[in-house]
């Protein structure tokens, strides 16, 4: 009769919960982009110029006319020394629910001030037609304006009396007392 050999069973080892060292690095290595990844979105584009963009204008479709007027520069309250005066002014509450989409271009440094840049923007607003909702409205508008941001304190601040919004200015803005 033939002899069978097998080979040894391993021990199962109920002690081993370490990872093997390819693991380790994978998972090392995952935690670091994931790290980088949050670092970038917190400290790098938050503070961006473009990202200021993007919270100005959706402060200005939603009406929300503190938010606005907290981005502004100080150089604007000559013009709006306070939220009141803001308010009443077109871009205070004039575009409310009618900005459809924002997309801002690479920032260009001002040649006079190392501290401000200009922002090409373009922007899609809806119209407003009497007697109709602004979902059945048929016109769009398209305003290629220029922002002018300061960098003060950290954060990057709207300058409207030094951008050319007069594109955005020229669309007739929502009546006052308007529901939309």
């Amino acid at each position: 009769m033939a002899r069978t050999i097998s080979a040894r069973r391993p021990v199962a080892n109920d002690n081993r919960t370490a990872l093997s060292v390819p693991e380790f690095i994978v998972f090392v290595l995952l935690a670091a982009a994931i790290a980088g990844g949050v670092y970038y979105y917190f400290e790098v584009y938050r503070k961006s110029p473009g990202f200021q963009i993007g919270e100005f204008f959706s402060a200005l479709n939603a009406g929300d006319d503190k938010s606005q007027y907290a981005m502004l520069d100080k150089l604007d309250y000559r013009y709006w020394s306070t939220e009141k005066s803001y308010t009443k002014y077109q871009l205070g509450r004039g575009y409310t629910d009618r900005v459809q989409k924002v997309n801002s271009l690479t920032p260009v440094p001002s040649s006079k001030d190392p501290s401000y840049v200009i922002v090409p923007v373009d922007l899609n607003i809806a119209g407003t037609e009497a007697g109709k909702a602004l979902y059945q409205t048929s016109s769009t508008h398209t305003a290629e304006i220029k922002l002018l941001m300061h960098h003060i304190d950290g954060q990057w601040k709207i300058v409207l009396s030094g951008s050319d919004i007069s594109q955005l200015l020229a669309i007739t803005p929502n009546p006052p007392g308007s529901n939309f």
